[in-house]
């Protein structure tokens, strides 16, 4: 019964409400089509960084500052902070793999170099990885010349946008094995390593942050940082070994036990200390384990990244661990989470904009009570109570309400569609950054359908407060003379 009156009374007062409808449409359409990018960038944002190079989770050593994968992210303190290293990496990483929510782990070590090639100097970001097993982990990264690293062997890795600019400001193409300088300055002084160039990457999901990306083995890197080459393993010494260990110290050099004279090409090592040297020292020790910064967990679903999270760091402070877990959008640095301050000045302007818009819609509720005081006052006179009058007028509010948000989010996804045929290119390297994307394209977002949808109804209920309390104090005998 209200429901069919409140529709008649809107047709009868049509321009009022229509002109109520616009301004709840434009309303709508402005919140809706801001929050929508932000949530596309968000979406692009985070598909390019958990399949390029941050995982879904991280493991990190703690730290009283906060930490991504490229160090500090304090602007200007990053680049002079020593990120520490896991100190149970091998206990972490055991941990990790026996979750069974967790796919795969890979460990990763960060540094700024310098990187020498083709006589041009270029200051970079680096990241130490394992071999293939790294490439496996993220099918993001495609090799689109050379090969990946491989397992214990030194490489190092570049982007097809650096090789490009490489080739212009050298005027020169490098190719595959080519030998290129990696230099770090550290407490441990200043370190030069030479590696050949292993293959050319790209990203599936690129952004400018990525394209300045080097990869190297695990072992250049922990050489140019002066961490521990090889993990921290019991070397037992066996009895037959023991003898190496005493006699005189004019025993080493006596030419008839360790050194016999060889012909051209022969080595001048005795045969047996070789085989002793081979017996006792695990070589493999120099290929996989030691030290590094981040342990990258990968998860079967990624729609439980937060229950995972929750769970390993209660895990981690359980057994007492010194380390703690970050997501991926702190493990991304300050380029992912601008976008949150992005939003949160969007929508904060947006509510500086929804406060003008109820100021006028006010007025305009305002003036249409006004416009039917004898209305109101004859159903006052026949008996209508004030609940009634109450729910009639905010009944009609709401359905303004309700068709100026739907009208406002058709309106905005329309444009949307008009902008993604544009196929319009972004240009500027921080906003590719913080869009996740090179060409601006916005996806349908339901989610935000329905939030526009909730913002819109609550603005008509808080715009329909006081014009309803001023038509509940209009009196009958007031209404009926002035009808």
């Amino acid at each position: 019964m209200i429901f069919s009156l409140a529709l008649r009374n809107l047709r009868r007062h049509y321009r009022n409400s229509l002109l109520l409808i616009l301004l709840f449409s434009v309303i709508t359409a402005l919140f809706y089509t801001g929050n929508a990018v932000m949530a596309e960038s968000n979406r692009g944002m985070k598909k390019s960084f958990i399949d390029n190079f941050t995982s879904h989770l991280v493991i990190k050593a703690p730290t009283e500052m906060e930490v991504g994968l490229f160090g500090a992210t304090t602007p200007s303190i990053g680049e002079f902070y020593a990120l520490p290293v896991l100190k149970e990496r091998d206990a972490l990483e055991q941990l990790a793999k026996n979750q069974p929510d967790i796919e795969a782990v890979t460990p990763l070590i960060y540094g700024a170099c310098a990187l020498d090639a083709a006589g041009i100097r270029y200051n970079i970001p680096v990241f130490g990885v394992e071999g293939e097993g790294y490439f496996d982990f993220f099918p993001g990264i495609h090799i689109v010349e050379g090969s990946k690293l491989q397992d214990g062997m030194p490489g190092v890795m570049i982007t097809r946008s650096r090789f490009e600019r490489i080739q212009r400001d050298s005027g020169r193409e490098l190719e595959t094995g080519e030998p290129l300088l990696l230099s770090m300055y550290g407490n441990g002084g200043f370190k030069i390593r030479q590696v050949p160039l292993a293959g050319v990457f790209t990203y599936e999901n690129s952004n400018p942050q990525l394209d300045e990306m080097v990869i190297t083995d695990m072992q250049t890197i922990r050489s140019l940082n002066s961490l521990s080459l090889a993990k921290e393993e019991d070397q037992t010494i066996l009895e037959k070994d023991m003898d190496l260990l005493g006699g005189e110290l004019d025993d080493l050099f006596q030419e008839e036990d360790l050194f016999e004279e060889a012909s051209e090409g022969e080595s001048a090592v005795h045969p047996g200390v070789i085989e002793d040297l081979v017996d006792t020292v695990d070589m493999t020790v120099f290929q996989t384990g030691g030290s590094c910064h981040f342990l990258l967990l990968k998860l079967r679903n990624a729609r439980i990244i937060p229950k995972v999270e929750s769970r390993l760091s209660r895990i981690i402070e359980h057994n007492g661990f010194e380390a703690e877990i970050i997501g991926w959008r702190q493990a991304a640095g300050l380029s992912a989470q601008l976008i949150f301050l992005l939003r949160i000045l969007y929508n904060t302007g947006f509510l500086l904009v929804a406060l003008a818009g109820c100021i006028a819609l006010v007025n305009i509720l305002l003036i249409s009570v006004f416009d039917r005081t004898p209305e109101i006052g004859t159903l006052r006179a026949v008996g209508a109570r004030k609940s009634y009058v109450r729910k009639l007028i905010l009944t009609e509010n709401l359905v303004l309400a309700g068709i100026g948000a739907v009208t406002g989010i058709l309106a905005g996804q329309l444009v949307l569609f008009g902008v993604n045929a544009l196929s319009l290119p972004i240009r500027n390297g921080m906003l590719q950054n913080l869009l996740g994307q090179r060409i601006l394209y916005v996806g349908i977002a339901p989610l935000w359908w329905g939030i526009s949808l909730i913002t819109t109804l609550i603005l008509g209920w808080i715009a329909s407060v006081y014009p309803v309390s001023r038509a509940l104090r209009i009196q009958p005998v007031t209404a009926q003379s002035r009808g």
